[in-house]
């Protein structure tokens, strides 16, 4: 049981975050998982452990 309570405790957003991970939305609070949701000139909102940074997409690139 400690090693599912373990696993889940990592898997947890924060803790996901705190690794150095960042969740990205758009202005309309969706979450956007993939460059390819993006649009050039796009208002964004980053999310980190520790706040939250509003940004602007100069540009798009994918690595398909």
């Amino acid at each position: 049981m400690k090693r599912v309570e373990a696993e889940l405790r990592a898997l947890a957003p924060h803790n996901i975050l705190e690794r150095g991970y960042a969740m990205v939305r758009g202005t309309d609070g969706r979450v956007i998982s993939s460059a390819t949701k993006i649009e050039p000139k796009e208002n964004l909102e980053l999310t980190f452990a520790d706040g939250t940074v509003e940004a602007e997409a100069k540009g798009v690139s994918t690595n398909n």
